[in-house]
């Protein structure tokens, strides 16, 4: 992902999986690494196609705790408005 908004555009438009786990990052789906990473643009590509933002990190919990570790205000800001909470 790396903040590459066109990539991840395309890869929802033919079908991704956006709640797919990878083996790095704390085995953490995309919602997860965006916010983590900060990358505000991907996060709200996700949240239109209604991804989970409770979902967990297998390691690390959830995206909010990963956006708000890292700083990323905006990014926080628009999971708590998408319904996240700190469960």
């Amino acid at each position: 992902m790396y903040g590459h908004e066109s990539a991840v555009e395309l890869l929802l438009r033919n079908g991704a999986i956006i709640d797919a786990r990878g083996a790095h990052i704390g085995r953490g789906d995309a919602l997860y690494v965006a916010s983590m990473q900060g990358f505000d643009k991907i996060v709200e590509l996700l949240l239109r196609k209604d991804v989970d933002v409770h979902t967990r990190s297998s390691r690390l919990g959830l995206a909010l705790k990963g956006a708000s570790s890292g700083g990323h205000n905006k990014v926080v800001e628009l999971l708590l408005a998408n319904g996240a909470i700190d469960k």
